[in-house]
């Protein structure tokens, strides 16, 4: 048997050899893949740029204002849905599973969040201050196309449309700061809304 191997012609043995040579850089390759996207790829069309193209869309529609429900923040993000998301992809978020999301949505399921990784903020308009956070990416260590951060950032989308990543040592004092915010812009809209003093 061993005889017979030595007497093989060349060219099958360098065919075999390239051929794993190949898979062993196919295998190294899918494995660098996952390690950076570990929840795949998200395009900008299904991210946060193009759910914010969404939103604006949406608030152009209704009088300035971002989707926003009585129920929950999750049945406002699904207002987007066919309408301003027709494949709903956008709305699984960048670790969530599109799958799942896109057949719940077809079904009429409502959206949570064990099918969405987004945390949306509603209660806004397109005039609020620019830099009130209205979307992210519940998991850290991801920017906003699927790669992985080694500093624990969440993917952030500002309501001027802005995309940032905040790290981990940051996100309880950017969490804070937006309340503070949040806080802000309604204890201005009830100041707008309230009604004016008795003449004397």
């Amino acid at each position: 048997m061993h005889g017979t191997m030595m007497n093989l012609p060349k060219y099958p043995k360098v065919g075999l050899a390239i051929l794993c040579i190949l898979l062993v850089c196919l295998l190294a390759v899918t494995a660098v893949q996952r390690y950076w996207y570990p929840y795949g790829r998200r395009p900008g069309g299904i991210s946060l740029p193009g759910i914010y193209g969404s939103l604006l869309t949406f608030a152009g529609e209704h009088n300035g204002w971002f989707p926003r429900s009585d129920k929950n923040s999750y049945d406002a993000l699904q207002q987007l849905y066919d309408s301003y998301c027709p494949s709903g992809k956008e709305l699984a978020g960048v670790s969530g599973n599109i799958a799942a999301v896109t057949d719940a949505l077809r079904k009429g399921k409502p959206l949570d969040a064990s099918l969405t990784s987004w945390v949306y903020v509603p209660g806004f308009r397109i005039g609020d201050p620019q830099d009130i956070a209205i979307l992210w990416e519940s998991k850290p260590g991801l920017f906003y196309d699927g790669r992985r951060n080694d500093f624990g950032g969440h993917a952030v989308l500002l309501l001027g449309g802005d995309i940032t990543n905040v790290p981990a040592a940051d996100w309880e004092s950017f969490l804070k700061h937006q309340e503070q915010l949040r806080k802000a812009v309604q204890a201005n809209r009830e100041t707008a809304n309230a009604p004016l003093p008795d003449a004397h």
